[in-house]
């Protein structure tokens, strides 16, 4: 039997073990001793049904129950089914966010700043009157909206064009993720961001305090709503359930791809060999330290938090990993983490920042899309995932490896300025297609570096930085024009309107100068100021008109 053949078996099993949990499906009594059969087959993550523990009877049965549960699933739900478009659906999402986080914290998302500012909010919210009625109800609409349209969500997000990224390696949006969507957005077509809020719907998060979690990523997630409303043709972002929980829990071909990819990524960094993922875990066991220090040589174990570049020992590592973890974790997680040896701990943090690189990749294959990291450690394990699994890092079609290198480049930190860009600036320079100028403009500074056997990021880094610093200067220079051309006019006008001022007061003292017909000093001075004024107006006009253009914007961003 083939491994895809072993894979659909062991899914149908999982799914009729399900229905039958849910009493979703029931069988005849005469069944009861196949059922009992099939019940009895308990499997672990990744693993795949072993046929010789079922009668052929049992078998048949497995094979026999997607059909069956396709069709009671049918009968189930006949309910039309609702199109949604693009444009609508992402308005409708960013509407129902800013309606659950009105219901939470009592305010809209502009109006509040800084984190703690939300919790005080939320705090202050909390005790009024209604608060936990009306919350429930955003949150289940909410809920409903996703129950009819999370799916078209992610078609949508398919079967859009252009030079597409999908944002990966991380299961939150918070800031770092905001800013690198906001330095992407001058470059790229169009950023799918898997929803931040989604999972909170999925699965149980194990988390310290799931309110503020939910209150934080949805204060971050509303503030790309600008982009949303500008209804642009193409839409600067899209974002999308991607369903990771629920893969990982009940899709076997997830789990069988997570645990090859885990078993790639951590066996290579290993002094043996292993064939399954069974063989590497008793080895973590069996020769602990032997493991740990591989895994550490190899910067597979990062804190959270920590640089790929710092070296720890085994105790400061975990250490540091625990803290970290417990500022967000639910006590009952941490207390589990803490009663596993030390081993066991590096591996299962290693497992944690493998898992959102299985799904960063998976949906870059899916929706055809160049993967996007926000953040140098989650590209450093981007990296080590691409190496052992023999991937390419850029997708062919999107980006050539030039081009990844600058996707990488802009999340550099030496480029952390250019996320200080507001999101309503960034909506009018994508409604003038901008993106495109500058794109081919740091393309120009980039394709010299194409021709090179060995093209490292800092040579991106120090070129997209100099083409920015480019177009810094020929903004700088359009200003210079600006002033130089109004101050010619205004030196004309001026000298102009000395001279009519002097002849119209030296006329009422000389009658003889009268005949000349020179104007009355107001006349020739108010005419004077109403050029001079409408130049400068014209100036002030043409300044802005720059200031507002993709070189003035990049020219006048906050480098602090």
């Amino acid at each position: 039997m083939s491994q895809e053949d072993k894979i659909e078996i062991t899914q149908r099993l999982l799914n009729l073990q399900s229905a039958v949990r849910d009493n979703e499906i029931h069988f005849r009594p005469e069944d009861g001793e196949l059922l009992r059969e099939i019940m009895g087959i308990s499997l672990k993550f990744g693993e795949l049904l072993n046929e010789e523990l079922l009668s052929a009877k049992a078998l048949d049965l497995v094979r026999l129950s997607g059909m069956a549960l396709h069709i009671v699933r049918m009968d189930q739900d006949d309910k039309p089914i609702s199109e949604i478009g693009l444009a609508d659906a992402q308005i409708k999402l960013f509407h129902l966010f800013e309606e659950v986080f009105i219901a939470l914290v009592g305010r809209s998302y502009d109006t509040v700043y800084s984190h703690q500012d939300l919790k005080d909010c939320a705090m202050a919210h909390a005790r009024t009157r209604n608060c936990e009625r009306t919350f429930n109800a955003a949150l289940e609409n909410l809920k409903n909206f996703y129950s009819e349209h999370s799916v078209k969500l992610f078609t949508h997000a398919k079967n859009l064009g252009g030079l597409k990224v999908v944002l990966g390696g991380q299961r939150i949006f918070r800031d770092s993720a905001l800013a690198g969507v906001q330095k992407m957005g001058l470059y790229v077509d169009t950023q799918l961001i898997p929803d931040p809020i989604y999972p909170f719907f999925e699965t149980e998060l194990q988390l310290k305090s799931k309110h503020v979690d939910l209150m934080l990523n949805l204060h971050t997630i509303l503030q790309l709503k600008p982009l949303i409303d500008a209804h642009l043709p193409v839409p600067p972002v899209i974002v999308f359930p991607s369903f990771e929980k629920n893969l990982e829990e009940k899709d076997v071909k997830t789990q069988i791809g997570i645990s090859e990819l885990v078993l790639q990524v951590v066996g290579s960094a290993c002094p043996s060999t292993f064939s399954t993922l069974e063989e590497l875990l008793e080895y973590t066991h069996k020769r602990s330290d032997e493991f740990i220090n591989a895994i550490l040589a190899k910067n597979l174990f990062i804190p959270p938090g920590a640089k790929s570049s710092q070296i720890f020992s085994p105790k400061q590592a975990i250490s540091l990993h625990l803290n970290e973890l417990r500022s967000y974790r639910s006590p009952e997680n941490i207390a589990a983490l803490e009663k596993l040896p030390p081993a066991s701990i590096i591996f299962t943090g290693v497992v944690e920042r493998l898992i959102p690189q299985y799904h960063l990749l998976e949906n870059a294959d899916e929706l055809s899309a160049q993967p996007m990291l926000t953040k140098p450690v989650h590209w450093h394990y981007f990296e080590k995932c691409a190496q052992s699994a023999a991937q390419a890092l850029s997708r062919k079609g999107l980006l050539s490896e030039e081009g990844l290198l600058t996707v990488r480049a802009l999340q550099n930190e030496k480029l952390e300025w250019l996320g200080n860009i507001p999101i309503p600036t960034l909506a009018i320079l994508l409604q003038n297609q901008e993106n495109s100028l500058f794109r081919e403009e740091l393309r120009k500074h980039t394709a010299m570096l194409s021709s090179s056997s060995a093209v490292d990021l800092d040579r991106v880094v120090r070129e997209v930085t100099h083409g920015i610093e480019n177009l810094v200067q020929k903004h700088q220079k359009t200003i210079k024009d600006i002033e130089a051309k109004y101050f010619s006019k205004n030196s004309v006008v001026v000298g102009t309107g000395i001279l009519s001022t002097s002849l119209g007061f030296a006329a009422q003292f000389i009658p003889a100068l009268g005949i000349l017909g020179s104007a009355s000093p107001v006349v020739a001075a108010g005419a004077t100021v109403v050029t001079y004024t409408n130049n400068k107006l014209q100036e002030k006009e043409e300044k802005s008109l720059a200031r507002r253009s993709l070189l003035g914007v990049l020219a006048t961003t906050s480098r602090d």
